[in-house]
This record gives C-alpha cells, structure tokens and sequence, in this order.
C-alpha cells in the first residue's frame, strides 16, 4: 500500500476500534482488527476503497 493509504487505513482503524469500545464490544476488539487485517492484506489495499463485489468474493 502507498504511504497515504497506509496512513487513512490506521486513522479509521483507530476510530473504528474507538467505536467498538464505546459500544461496549471491547472484548471482541482483537477479532474485528485480525479480520479488517486480513482484508487489507488480501486485496493489499485500504478496505474502505473495495467494492461489493471484492468484498462478496473474498467471504
């Protein structure tokens, strides 16, 4: 990934985990980080740039 995805991935990374936190999902926190993980390095991209279709044939 460019530098700049790499960037825009960790910011709404971290909001997205603060997110979690405040919903009181907090014990699932590493579970949805090891699976947004996996997703940036299939498509070796920032998942919120994938289409449907991507994300559909990779489930």
């Amino acid at each position: 990934m460019k530098r700049s995805e790499v960037n825009r991935f960790n910011t709404l990374c971290e909001r997205h985990l603060r997110l979690l936190k405040l919903q009181g999902k907090a014990q699932n926190i590493d579970a949805y980080s090891r699976s947004v993980l996996r997703i940036r390095d299939h498509f070796d991209c920032c998942p919120d740039t994938l289409t449907l279709d991507q994300l559909e044939a990779y489930s």
